[in-house]
């Protein structure tokens, strides 16, 4: 009997440490990524250069194109310029454009002369350049340069914004210089 007993004790003892040794034999592994970031620098809208309609007389539209000719009314001279703006920002990264603009220019005491931004002839009043031209119709609506639409604006690390405009003056319009701010802020997707 006492050898009955020891034989289970000893099974019972193998298939503890039989129980032990696959836990044992149990086999693990692991791997490292790393977590990487790049921050590009802060995207800075510089002015280059005012929107200059230059003589504008009573009763003729005028208009500016992007490139600073005279599309619509008289041509005064040099004095015409599309206005631009510097937007420097990461290359490969989408930013939004915004416009503020005017609806009017503005002399002392308060009279008006209207101005737009609509297309002029089917052209555009305005462009993106980097080292292809875009066109677009500016408005209060964001403009975003991205892969898909503007994509040597977004490949670049700096582009120029080129903008063009019609004034409106009436038949009357008193003399004097007019003037308006034209505002334009980018921002980070």
């Amino acid at each position: 009997m006492k050898h009955k007993s020891i034989f289970t004790i000893f099974a019972a003892l193998t298939m503890v440490l039989g129980f032990a040794m696959t836990g044992l034999g149990q086999q693990n592994d692991n791997a490292v990524i790393a977590a990487n970031a790049t921050v590009v620098g802060a995207v800075v809208v510089d002015s280059v250069q005012s929107l200059q309609f230059g003589n504008v007389t009573p009763g003729n539209t005028k208009t500016i194109s992007t490139t600073g000719t005279v599309a619509v009314g008289f041509a005064g001279g040099t004095t015409e310029t599309e206005g631009k703006f510097s937007v420097t920002k990461g290359a490969n990264s989408q930013v939004t454009l915004t416009f503020a603009l005017p609806s009017v220019l503005t002399k002392s005491g308060g009279i008006t002369m209207p101005i737009n931004f609509s297309d002029y002839g089917g052209n555009k009043c305005g462009a993106i350049d980097a080292t292809t031209l875009y066109p677009f119709t500016p408005s209060a609506a964001p403009l975003v340069i991205s892969n898909a639409a503007f994509a040597a604006a977004f490949a670049a690390a700096s582009f120029i914004v080129h903008l063009g405009g019609t004034v409106v003056p009436t038949n009357t319009q008193a003399a004097g210089a007019y003037t308006a701010n034209i505002t334009l802020t980018a921002t980070y997707n």
